[in-house]
């Protein structure tokens, strides 16, 4: 377990110790999620009033979490890959096991956002999406965005089919994201949507990388292409303070 801390925010990065299956969480009823282990640990540690997630399918849709539908809305039931609010206390996540989960925050407008990104939603630009409903929502300017990647398979280990490239198509800087050792191919994710991101006018500097693990190499974490079905997820869950 990893907890940034920031006067404005604070992001928690989980591992495999939370235990967290698909089968149970996909699954609960309507109760809060803060009453619920392991969600309720987060309660005291981050100040939590509310906590959500999507229901996640790789695409790049999500929702804006405001006052006035936070009691609507129902932990995993609605769909889509990004969160964004600017409503102290309210927990936004996302679930991973090798897709790579980002947090952008916004310093001046202090709005914060949580998006999954696996390479499907990557290739459509789900980052991206998140960012342009940062704008008009809050007017975020992407000058004033910091970002955060969390735990996922990065460029040592995740390896791709000769043909991946063609997905990647109509990208300038595909070649960037590709390497190759010996026969095999190998997926740059982090670097792809550092890239995506870049583009759409977040600061060089402004990409913080030290929570990104690799989730294939370090045993701590869950990962699908390691583990197959039996891997559970890790929760990566910011609020504003």
């Amino acid at each position: 377990m990893l907890l940034h801390t920031n006067p404005l925010f604070l992001i928690y990065f989980g591992n495999a110790k939370d235990q967290l299956m698909p089968a149970f969480y996909l699954n609960l009823l309507d109760q809060p999620l803060l009453t619920l282990a392991p969600f309720s640990n987060l309660k005291k540690s981050m100040h939590l009033e509310y906590l959500q997630f999507l229901h996640q399918t790789h695409s790049d849709q999500g929702t804006v979490i405001g006052k006035k539908n936070i009691e609507a809305l129902r932990p995993f039931k609605q769909n889509g890959d990004f969160l964004v609010t600017n409503v102290s206390h309210v927990g936004i996540g996302v679930m991973t096991a090798d897709c790579l989960p980002i947090v952008l925050h916004d310093r001046l407008a202090n709005v914060v956002a949580v998006v999954h990104a696996g390479w499907r939603g990557a290739v459509i630009g789900v980052a991206v999406k998140a960012l342009e409903r940062m704008r008009e929502e809050y007017g975020t300017d992407p000058q004033n965005v910091v970002v955060f990647f969390g735990p996922s398979a990065k460029a040592c280990c995740y390896k791709v089919g000769d043909d991946f490239e063609s997905s990647l198509a109509g990208f300038a800087y595909s070649d960037k994201v590709m390497q190759k050792h010996g026969d095999n191919w190998y997926f740059d994710l982090p670097g792809f949507n550092r890239l995506q991101l870049e583009a759409a006018g977040i600061k060089k500097e402004a990409f913080h990388l030290n929570y990104n693990y690799c989730t294939m190499c370090d045993h701590s974490f869950y990962s699908y292409r390691r583990q197959g079905e039996q891997a559970g997820r890790q929760m990566t869950v910011v609020c504003l303070r």
